[in-house]
């Protein structure tokens, strides 16, 4: 645990100067999850919240154009003190003094730049950081998309505090300061010479989150050792390379890369939460690597890769410029390829072994449920899902199904500290979503399920329209588009049955069905019969060239898998199209439509109720409320079926409707005949 007493001794503070602020991994300064500038906040609820989730985190102060503050980050005192002449100093502003031995001076108002600046060390060997160690950057000036270290956190490597050394409240910066600062900062010296046994890095460049530099570096080819050392991985390549430097041009070392006092070429990567910042790092007698350049070397387009930030601009593409791309199919017509599907219904109607069933025939090749056949042939399939136990349910079921278990993996997290070995944590969207692209790039894997999809949302909540929407945006971009995988989602119908747009069914808000590309539901078969009928209609709604909906029913077998037998497996079986469609989904009910189909039901109760039998056949029914000007209805005659209520029973391939607390007085009177107590 950090040295602080709690997370919100941290926080409150920072909010009572304006200023937002972001989870931070404890005893670090790095952002907990990659979207820490979304979710930056100004509200005490929100920070006690996490306090409540992790005491443990540190805290940062957020800076974003628009937020009212920014700040000037003093690495390195003494550079201060000799180039600032002391008269200007600002004196009635709040300031920091860091852990490191630096300050930091918060200004109210719109910072001078549009991004993060750096000022680069002038003489390395005069000023470095408090520690004596070496000190790039002298002095950071955060206005757009940075965070700085709040009071009261403590520096992960000096272990020493951040503490106020001026308290009072954020004043606009000094005229005289300002333009000290603008003429630092547009003039800040070049690179010095580099000692001979020193890398030379080129200009790094930020990398969007999807595209993890180690697992694409490697797909394009690149033989690297990865080292970890000060915040950074270095993919040190040229003894691995028969080619050595990638910089074209460039005078190349020994191939082995063993001569005295040489470090290899390679590629340097900072995480920095939001994106990766990447860069290339040459030995002097290479000349220095063009970070873009070496990437062109391996077939890397910087275009394809960059993260999109500081500078907003407009780009207009005429649309004869725009290629048409015709939509790709996982499952035709059901579920598509390279988007996201959400598959929703109530409890208890198989969604769980529906998903494994798809599981089951992705990875061993077999058709689909609607006989269409599986052009892909066996490939691979991601489930992230903690509901059923893995080993007494899951296994088992996906043997039951079909699955190939080669073919199909269980995505788990572990996460590791400085204070503690690899631990399992659950899986969270709004944090891991590059850590699922990586993997699922990593065995090509065609389809994801994620099942719930609210058993994973970490600290978003699944009704907040404006959280829920971002997360499934990067799930669809980031994860299924970046490794053209079909994501399918499931999650539980809302209590409001009376809604009129089955897109409002899904869970708390409009993003749930929004944002996907196809919606998948489950709904009771409104004619299913009673005994060992298909009790159940997948129905996809606002999916492209949809197909018809499919009935099936959930049933108990036996399995054996390395000499154990497992009873009571629940499995899916399949029953071909299902001629009634979900009263739910078929189509918007309005008010009106509701009111009528009550008539209908009160209606079609009096004619059971009336018969001699009890029970009357269908299709006198439909003739019946044709005549009374019902006709409209019918179509969705499982609506009219549960206003009576009324169960289906066939007699002699005629199917008949009788009242359901009448069937259901029918079973007890059974019961007590066969001696058992109801």
């Amino acid at each position: 645990m950090a040295d602080h007493t709690q997370f919100k001794d941290l926080a409150l503070p920072a909010l009572d100067k304006g200023l937002k602020v972001c989870r931070l991994r404890p005893n670090d300064k790095r952002p907990l999850s990659e979207g820490w500038v979304e979710e930056a906040t100004s509200s005490k609820s929100v920070v006690e919240g996490w306090n409540a989730e992790n005491p443990a985190y540190n805290c940062g102060a957020v800076v974003t154009r628009g937020c009212g503050y920014w700040v000037v980050d003093v690495d390195c005192l003494q550079f201060l003190m000799d180039s600032c002449p002391h008269e200007i100093l600002p004196r009635d502003t709040y300031v920091v003094q860091t852990g490191g031995g630096g300050r930091h001076y918060y200004f109210s108002g719109e910072g001078p730049f549009d991004s993060i600046k750096h000022v680069k060390n002038p003489s390395p060997e005069k000023y470095k950081k408090a520690d004596g160690s070496e000190c790039k950057s002298v002095m950071d000036v955060v206005c757009d998309r940075g965070q700085v270290l709040v009071a009261g956190n403590v520096h992960p490597k000096t272990r020493k505090p951040y503490a106020v050394l001026q308290d009072c409240q954020l004043a606009e910066c000094p005229p005289s300061f300002l333009a000290w600062l603008r003429k630092t900062v547009e003039g800040r010296t070049a690179e010095r010479p580099k000692a001979q046994s020193e890398k030379k890095q080129g200009k790094s460049i930020l990398v969007r989150r999807g595209w993890v530099p180690e697992v694409e570096l490697a797909k394009a080819g690149l033989k690297f050792e990865a080292k970890e050392r000060d915040g950074k991985v270095f993919l040190n390549y040229h003894a691995l390379m028969p080619e050595g430097c990638l910089k074209k041009g460039g005078k190349h070392h020994t191939a082995d890369g063993t001569e005295e006092g040489n470090e290899c070429c390679g590629f340097v990567v900072r995480d920095l939460g939001f994106a990766w910042d990447l860069g290339h790092a040459c030995h002097t007698g290479c000349g220095g690597g063009g970070t873009i350049e070496c990437l062109a070397a391996l077939g890397i387009e910087f275009k394809e890769i960059v993260h999109v930030g500081g500078v907003r601009r407009a780009v207009l593409d005429r649309g004869d410029s725009i290629p048409p791309e015709p939509i790709s199919w996982l499952w035709p017509r059901y579920i598509p390829r390279g988007k996201l599907t959400s598959f929703a219904g109530l409890q208890a109607q198989g969604k769980s072994p529906v998903t494994r069933d798809l599981v089951a025939r992705v990875t061993s090749g077999a058709d689909w449920p609607d006989g269409t056949p599986n052009d892909l042939g066996k490939r691979t399939a991601i489930i992230v899902s903690f509901e059923d136990d893995w080993e007494s349910v899951m296994v088992p079921a996906l043997a039951a199904s079909g699955a190939d278990p080669s073919k199909y993996f269980r995505f788990r997290m572990t996460q590791s500290s400085e204070e503690a070995d690899s631990y399992e944590v659950q899986m969270a969207l709004d944090q891991d979503i590059a850590e699922l692209a990586r993997v699922a790039r990593e065995v090509e894997a065609v389809l994801i399920v994620i099942d719930p999809a609210t058993s994973f949302l970490g600290n978003l909540h699944p009704n907040k329209e404006e959280k829920v929407r971002p997360m499934l945006d990067r799930l669809s971009s980031d994860l299924a588009d970046a490794c053209n995988a079909s994501v399918l989602f499931t999650g539980h119908l809302n209590k409001k049955p009376d809604l009129t747009n089955a897109n409002q069914r899904m869970m708390g808000c409009a993003a749930w069905t929004g944002v996907p590309r196809a919606n998948l539901f489950a709904d009771d078969d409104s004619e299913a019969e009673e005994t060992d009928q298909y009790s159940h209609v997948f129905y996809p709604h606002r999916t492209p060239n949809k197909g018809p909906a499919l009935k099936y029913k959930t049933k108990q077998v036996s399995v054996t898998i390395a000499g154990k037998t497992f009873d009571e497996v629940v499995v899916v079986e399949w029953g071909g199209e299902a001629d009634m469609v979900s009263e739910v989904f078929a189509q918007s009910v309005s008010k009106a439509d509701r009111g009528r189909a009550a008539e209908a039901g009160e209606l079609v109760a009096k004619m059971i109720r009336d018969s001699k039998e009890g029970q009357v056949a269908v299709s006198v029914i439909a003739k019946e409320l044709a005549r009374l000007g019902y006709e409209d209805l019918w179509k969705n005659s499982g609506r009219i079926k549960k206003k009576v209520p009324a169960v289906a029973v066939k007699e002699e391939r005629i199917t008949f409707w009788k009242l359901k607390q009448d069937k259901e007085q029918e079973g007890m009177f059974n019961d007590k005949e066969n001696g058992n107590d109801c």
